[in-house]
Protein backbone atom coordinates (compact mmCIF):
# COMPACT_ATOMS: atom_id res chain seq x y z
CA UNK A 1 0.00 0.00 0.00
CA UNK A 2 2.87 2.37 0.86
CA UNK A 3 4.52 1.65 -2.51
CA UNK A 4 1.23 2.38 -4.25
CA UNK A 5 0.89 5.72 -2.44
CA UNK A 6 4.51 6.55 -3.28
CA UNK A 7 3.88 5.91 -6.99
CA UNK A 8 0.75 8.07 -6.89
CA UNK A 9 2.74 10.84 -5.19
CA UNK A 10 5.49 10.68 -7.82
CA UNK A 11 2.95 10.83 -10.64
CA UNK A 12 1.23 13.79 -8.94
CA UNK A 13 4.54 15.64 -8.59
CA UNK A 14 5.44 14.93 -12.21
CA UNK A 15 2.03 16.17 -13.30
CA UNK A 16 2.45 19.32 -11.21
CA UNK A 17 5.92 19.90 -12.66
CA UNK A 18 4.60 19.55 -16.20
CA UNK A 19 1.82 22.01 -15.40
CA UNK A 20 4.25 24.54 -13.97
CA UNK A 21 6.66 24.44 -16.88
CA UNK A 22 4.21 23.79 -19.70
CA UNK A 23 3.39 27.51 -19.87
CA UNK A 24 5.57 30.57 -20.16
CA UNK A 25 5.16 34.29 -19.68
CA UNK A 26 4.68 34.70 -23.44
CA UNK A 27 1.41 32.74 -23.14
CA UNK A 28 -0.04 35.72 -21.25
CA UNK A 29 1.38 38.48 -23.40
CA UNK A 30 0.08 39.78 -26.72
CA UNK A 31 2.09 37.74 -29.28
CA UNK A 32 4.81 39.95 -30.80
CA UNK A 33 3.57 39.56 -34.38
CA UNK A 34 3.00 42.54 -36.71
CA UNK A 35 -0.75 43.19 -36.96
CA UNK A 36 -1.61 42.21 -33.38
CA UNK A 37 -3.32 44.85 -31.26
CA UNK A 38 -5.31 45.58 -28.10
CA UNK A 39 -7.88 48.36 -27.68
CA UNK A 40 -8.76 49.40 -24.13
CA UNK A 41 -11.37 51.98 -23.23
CA UNK A 42 -11.52 54.49 -20.38
CA UNK A 43 -15.08 55.84 -20.17
CA UNK A 44 -15.23 57.70 -16.87
CA UNK A 45 -14.12 61.31 -16.47
CA UNK A 46 -13.51 62.01 -12.77
CA UNK A 47 -14.17 65.44 -11.27
CA UNK A 48 -11.12 67.72 -11.20
CA UNK A 49 -9.14 65.20 -13.23
CA UNK A 50 -7.15 65.70 -16.41
CA UNK A 51 -7.50 62.00 -17.24
CA UNK A 52 -10.17 62.27 -19.94
CA UNK A 53 -12.13 59.58 -21.76
CA UNK A 54 -9.98 57.79 -24.31
CA UNK A 55 -9.06 54.67 -26.23
CA UNK A 56 -5.64 53.25 -25.44
CA UNK A 57 -4.27 51.20 -28.30
CA UNK A 58 -1.28 48.83 -28.09
CA UNK A 59 -0.12 47.40 -31.40
CA UNK A 60 2.80 45.66 -33.14
CA UNK A 61 3.56 47.09 -36.56
CA UNK A 62 7.03 46.27 -37.93
CA UNK A 63 10.19 44.24 -37.33
CA UNK A 64 13.77 45.45 -36.82
CA UNK A 65 17.00 43.47 -36.52
CA UNK A 66 18.68 44.17 -33.15
CA UNK A 67 21.58 42.31 -31.51
CA UNK A 68 21.27 39.40 -33.94
CA UNK A 69 17.50 38.88 -33.54
CA UNK A 70 14.28 40.18 -35.02
CA UNK A 71 12.41 42.44 -32.58
CA UNK A 72 8.89 43.71 -33.25
CA UNK A 73 8.07 47.34 -32.58
CA UNK A 74 5.29 47.83 -30.03
CA UNK A 75 3.54 51.19 -30.00
CA UNK A 76 1.10 52.45 -27.37
CA UNK A 77 -1.15 55.37 -28.28
CA UNK A 78 -3.79 57.30 -26.34
CA UNK A 79 -6.61 58.50 -28.62
CA UNK A 80 -8.43 61.21 -26.69
CA UNK A 81 -12.16 61.68 -27.23
CA UNK A 82 -11.90 65.45 -27.08
CA UNK A 83 -8.77 65.79 -29.21
CA UNK A 84 -8.20 62.74 -31.47
CA UNK A 85 -5.88 64.70 -33.76
CA UNK A 86 -3.50 65.38 -30.85
CA UNK A 87 -2.98 61.71 -30.04
CA UNK A 88 0.68 60.67 -29.85
CA UNK A 89 2.56 57.51 -28.95
CA UNK A 90 3.39 57.44 -25.25
CA UNK A 91 5.39 54.20 -25.34
CA UNK A 92 7.54 52.69 -28.10
CA UNK A 93 9.51 49.50 -27.37
CA UNK A 94 11.03 46.67 -29.40
CA UNK A 95 10.08 43.22 -28.08
CA UNK A 96 10.60 39.56 -28.88
CA UNK A 97 9.82 36.18 -27.37
CA UNK A 98 13.06 34.39 -26.50
CA UNK A 99 13.67 30.64 -26.57
CA UNK A 100 12.53 30.26 -22.94
CA UNK A 101 9.26 32.15 -23.41
CA UNK A 102 10.30 35.43 -21.79
CA UNK A 103 9.24 38.65 -23.50
CA UNK A 104 12.42 40.73 -23.75
CA UNK A 105 13.05 44.34 -24.74
CA UNK A 106 16.11 45.48 -26.73
CA UNK A 107 15.25 49.13 -27.39
CA UNK A 108 12.85 51.84 -26.25
CA UNK A 109 12.08 55.49 -26.85
CA UNK A 110 11.90 57.34 -23.57
CA UNK A 111 10.55 60.67 -24.84
CA UNK A 112 9.76 62.59 -27.99
CA UNK A 113 7.39 61.78 -30.84
CA UNK A 114 9.69 59.62 -32.95
CA UNK A 115 8.95 55.94 -33.54
CA UNK A 116 12.17 55.23 -35.47
CA UNK A 117 14.75 52.77 -34.16
CA UNK A 118 17.47 55.37 -34.79
CA UNK A 119 15.90 57.48 -32.03
CA UNK A 120 15.66 54.61 -29.55
CA UNK A 121 17.88 53.74 -26.59
CA UNK A 122 19.36 50.26 -27.08
CA UNK A 123 19.38 47.87 -24.10
CA UNK A 124 22.05 45.18 -23.87
CA UNK A 125 21.65 42.62 -22.61
CA UNK A 126 17.93 42.84 -23.45
CA UNK A 127 15.69 43.59 -20.48
CA UNK A 128 13.03 41.15 -19.26
CA UNK A 129 9.92 43.14 -20.19
CA UNK A 130 7.52 40.34 -19.19
CA UNK A 131 9.67 37.51 -17.75
CA UNK A 132 8.71 33.99 -16.77
CA UNK A 133 8.98 35.02 -13.11
CA UNK A 134 5.66 36.81 -13.63
CA UNK A 135 4.02 33.37 -13.49
CA UNK A 136 4.69 33.28 -9.73
CA UNK A 137 2.45 35.15 -7.31
CA UNK A 138 4.49 37.22 -4.87
CA UNK A 139 7.41 37.78 -7.24
CA UNK A 140 8.82 41.31 -7.03
CA UNK A 141 11.66 43.19 -8.68
CA UNK A 142 13.20 46.66 -8.79
CA UNK A 143 13.69 48.28 -12.19
CA UNK A 144 16.46 50.81 -11.66
CA UNK A 145 15.71 52.93 -8.61
CA UNK A 146 12.43 54.48 -9.73
CA UNK A 147 10.16 51.54 -10.52
CA UNK A 148 9.05 48.31 -8.88
CA UNK A 149 7.04 45.40 -10.32
CA UNK A 150 5.08 43.02 -8.09
CA UNK A 151 2.97 40.01 -9.10
CA UNK A 152 -0.20 40.20 -7.00
CA UNK A 153 -1.99 37.07 -8.24
CA UNK A 154 -2.04 34.51 -11.04
CA UNK A 155 -5.65 33.36 -10.56
CA UNK A 156 -7.71 36.50 -11.16
CA UNK A 157 -10.99 36.50 -13.14
CA UNK A 158 -11.96 39.55 -15.19
CA UNK A 159 -15.06 40.37 -17.26
CA UNK A 160 -14.75 43.17 -19.84
CA UNK A 161 -16.61 44.10 -23.06
CA UNK A 162 -14.33 41.78 -25.05
CA UNK A 163 -15.26 38.75 -22.90
CA UNK A 164 -14.60 36.93 -19.62
CA UNK A 165 -11.12 35.72 -18.73
CA UNK A 166 -9.98 33.48 -15.86
CA UNK A 167 -6.62 32.72 -14.25
CA UNK A 168 -5.26 36.14 -15.20
CA UNK A 169 -1.89 37.41 -14.00
CA UNK A 170 -2.20 40.65 -12.01
CA UNK A 171 0.93 42.81 -12.00
CA UNK A 172 1.37 46.07 -10.09
CA UNK A 173 4.00 48.49 -11.43
CA UNK A 174 4.91 51.28 -9.01
CA UNK A 175 6.71 54.53 -9.72
CA UNK A 176 8.98 55.69 -6.88
CA UNK A 177 10.43 59.10 -6.09
CA UNK A 178 14.00 59.72 -4.88
CA UNK A 179 13.01 58.81 -1.31
CA UNK A 180 11.36 55.54 -2.33
CA UNK A 181 7.84 56.88 -1.87
CA UNK A 182 5.22 55.47 -4.28
CA UNK A 183 3.90 58.21 -6.57
CA UNK A 184 1.76 56.05 -8.87
CA UNK A 185 0.51 52.48 -9.16
CA UNK A 186 -0.39 50.82 -12.44
CA UNK A 187 -2.24 47.52 -12.16
CA UNK A 188 -2.56 45.32 -15.25
CA UNK A 189 -4.38 42.00 -15.69
CA UNK A 190 -3.00 39.66 -18.38
CA UNK A 191 -5.12 36.85 -19.88
CA UNK A 192 -3.74 33.75 -21.51
CA UNK A 193 -3.61 33.99 -25.30
CA UNK A 194 -4.50 37.70 -25.33
CA UNK A 195 -2.40 40.02 -23.15
CA UNK A 196 -3.69 42.99 -21.15
CA UNK A 197 -7.46 42.82 -20.61
CA UNK A 198 -7.86 45.35 -17.77
CA UNK A 199 -5.82 48.21 -16.38
CA UNK A 200 -6.20 50.40 -13.31
CA UNK A 201 -4.10 53.47 -12.61
CA UNK A 202 -4.05 54.62 -8.98
CA UNK A 203 -2.72 58.14 -8.49
CA UNK A 204 -2.42 59.88 -5.11
CA UNK A 205 -5.10 62.53 -4.53
CA UNK A 206 -7.80 59.87 -4.92
CA UNK A 207 -7.72 59.55 -8.68
CA UNK A 208 -8.33 56.04 -9.98
CA UNK A 209 -8.76 55.35 -13.70
CA UNK A 210 -9.67 52.03 -15.30
CA UNK A 211 -9.39 50.79 -18.88
CA UNK A 212 -11.24 47.73 -20.23
CA UNK A 213 -10.41 45.59 -23.25
CA UNK A 214 -12.83 46.31 -26.10
CA UNK A 215 -11.29 44.37 -28.99
CA UNK A 216 -8.07 42.59 -29.88
CA UNK A 217 -6.22 40.53 -32.44
CA UNK A 218 -4.00 37.71 -31.24
CA UNK A 219 -2.18 36.10 -34.17
CA UNK A 220 0.52 33.78 -32.84
CA UNK A 221 2.69 33.46 -35.96
CA UNK A 222 3.05 34.92 -39.40
CA UNK A 223 1.44 31.79 -40.83
CA UNK A 224 -1.81 32.23 -38.86
CA UNK A 225 -4.93 33.82 -40.24
CA UNK A 226 -5.78 37.22 -38.82
CA UNK A 227 -9.23 36.00 -37.84
CA UNK A 228 -7.81 33.31 -35.52
CA UNK A 229 -10.16 34.36 -32.72
CA UNK A 230 -13.86 34.84 -33.45
CA UNK A 231 -15.06 38.14 -31.97
CA UNK A 232 -18.11 38.15 -29.71
CA UNK A 233 -19.48 41.50 -30.86
CA UNK A 234 -19.58 43.91 -33.78
CA UNK A 235 -16.95 46.65 -33.63
CA UNK A 236 -15.62 49.44 -35.79
CA UNK A 237 -12.35 50.76 -34.44
CA UNK A 238 -10.69 54.13 -34.65
CA UNK A 239 -8.30 54.22 -37.58
CA UNK A 240 -4.56 54.52 -37.05
CA UNK A 241 -2.63 56.62 -37.58
CA UNK A 242 -5.00 59.55 -37.14
CA UNK A 243 -4.49 62.16 -38.54
CA UNK A 244 -3.02 60.42 -41.59
CA UNK A 245 -1.21 61.26 -44.83
CA UNK A 246 -2.13 59.74 -47.18
CA UNK A 247 -3.00 56.24 -45.92
CA UNK A 248 -4.41 54.75 -42.76
CA UNK A 249 -5.67 51.42 -41.40
CA UNK A 250 -9.23 50.62 -40.31
CA UNK A 251 -10.04 47.48 -38.30
CA UNK A 252 -13.49 46.01 -37.79
CA UNK A 253 -15.01 42.81 -36.42
CA UNK A 254 -18.22 40.86 -37.00
CA UNK A 255 -19.35 38.00 -34.72
CA UNK A 256 -21.36 36.25 -37.46
CA UNK A 257 -21.32 35.94 -41.22
CA UNK A 258 -23.14 38.63 -43.17
CA UNK A 259 -22.92 41.47 -45.63
CA UNK A 260 -20.56 44.27 -44.64
CA UNK A 261 -20.51 47.77 -46.08
CA UNK A 262 -17.73 50.19 -45.19
CA UNK A 263 -17.77 53.59 -46.85
CA UNK A 264 -16.07 56.98 -46.52
CA UNK A 265 -17.97 60.30 -46.56
CA UNK A 266 -16.93 63.93 -46.60
CA UNK A 267 -18.32 66.56 -44.22
CA UNK A 268 -21.27 67.24 -46.56
CA UNK A 269 -22.35 63.60 -46.32
CA UNK A 270 -21.31 62.70 -49.87
CA UNK A 271 -19.77 59.27 -50.32
CA UNK A 272 -16.19 59.55 -51.57
CA UNK A 273 -15.08 55.91 -51.34
CA UNK A 274 -16.50 52.42 -50.92
CA UNK A 275 -14.03 50.20 -49.09
CA UNK A 276 -16.07 47.04 -48.48
CA UNK A 277 -19.38 45.79 -49.87
CA UNK A 278 -19.55 42.01 -49.70
CA UNK A 279 -20.46 39.01 -47.56
CA UNK A 280 -17.87 38.19 -44.91
CA UNK A 281 -17.50 35.24 -42.52
CA UNK A 282 -17.28 35.99 -38.81
CA UNK A 283 -13.90 37.40 -37.86
CA UNK A 284 -11.69 40.46 -37.49
CA UNK A 285 -10.56 42.39 -40.54
CA UNK A 286 -8.12 45.11 -41.47
CA UNK A 287 -8.36 47.39 -44.49
CA UNK A 288 -6.07 50.16 -45.72
CA UNK A 289 -7.52 53.41 -47.02
CA UNK A 290 -5.48 55.72 -49.27
CA UNK A 291 -6.71 59.30 -49.43
CA UNK A 292 -4.13 60.59 -51.90
CA UNK A 293 -6.92 61.66 -54.30
CA UNK A 294 -8.78 63.64 -51.61
CA UNK A 295 -8.26 67.09 -50.16
CA UNK A 296 -7.15 67.66 -46.58
CA UNK A 297 -10.02 67.74 -44.15
CA UNK A 298 -12.32 65.84 -41.79
CA UNK A 299 -13.99 62.72 -43.16
CA UNK A 300 -16.18 59.97 -41.72
CA UNK A 301 -16.15 56.23 -42.31
CA UNK A 302 -19.30 54.22 -41.71
CA UNK A 303 -19.89 50.49 -41.32
CA UNK A 304 -23.16 48.63 -41.79
CA UNK A 305 -23.73 44.92 -41.17
CA UNK A 306 -27.23 43.63 -40.49
CA UNK A 307 -28.77 45.84 -37.81
CA UNK A 308 -25.36 47.13 -36.73
CA UNK A 309 -24.20 50.56 -37.83
CA UNK A 310 -21.28 52.63 -36.59
CA UNK A 311 -19.25 55.56 -37.80
CA UNK A 312 -16.06 57.38 -36.83
CA UNK A 313 -14.35 60.59 -37.87
CA UNK A 314 -10.82 60.76 -39.18
CA UNK A 315 -8.56 63.55 -40.41
CA UNK A 316 -6.54 63.71 -43.62
CA UNK A 317 -3.67 66.20 -43.48
CA UNK A 318 -1.42 66.76 -46.48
Amino acid sequence: MKHYLLILTIFALLSLTNTIFSQTASDYFMPPVPGNYLNLRTNIQLPNSTWGTRTTRYYFDETDFIFGHNYVRSVAVDIMDNAPSDSIAFQVVWLRQDSLGNISCAAMIMNGNSKNLDSATKIYPPFGWFPNEFLTAGYSRLVGNQMKDSVISVTESITVPAGSFSNCIEVCSMNLDSTGKITLRDYAWYAKGVGIVYEMRDIPANQVHTAELQSYRSVTSVNDNYSSITPNAFSLEQNYPNPFNPSTTINYSIPKAGNVKLSVYDITGSKVASLVDENKPAGSYSIHFNGSNLASGIYMYRMESGAYTASRKFILIK
